[in-house]
């Protein structure tokens, strides 16, 4: 009986590790399941303003990972600039999107995320 006491205490604490790991842990350093574009900077992408021009962007963080389109309706299809993807399909990460419209900053996002 002890046995099973102490099998089924040590898998409750490797079940909490891992939980803490996936879902805790990223919460403080989102960085840890984040893979940033090659020039991104933190700082950078704070300092710059909605309705900056995309050529500006461009040159402070360099080019993103990939882009997107969305294309809600054909006034207002806006392309988004994504400077990080996650580093595995079971952390969380933190997604940081930059969103033009016309070639100018509408949006930008900083959300922690999993896929």
């Amino acid at each position: 009986m002890k046995k099973i006491k102490t099998l089924l205490n040590t898998a409750l604490i490797c079940i909490g590790i891992f939980y803490f790991s996936l879902y805790i842990l990223p919460i403080f350093l989102p960085s840890i399941g984040t893979k940033y574009s090659e020039r991104f900077d933190m700082d950078i992408f704070e300092s710059i303003p909605i309705g900056e021009e995309r050529i500006v962007v461009d040159s402070l963080l360099g080019k993103p990972i990939y882009e997107s389109i969305d294309n809600v309706n054909r006034d207002s299809i806006k392309t988004n600039y994504w400077y990080s993807k996650s580093t595995s399909g079971l952390l969380m990460y933190e997604k940081i999107i930059i969103q033009f419209y016309e070639d100018k900053v509408v949006n930008k996002i900083r959300a922690l995320d999993g896929d």
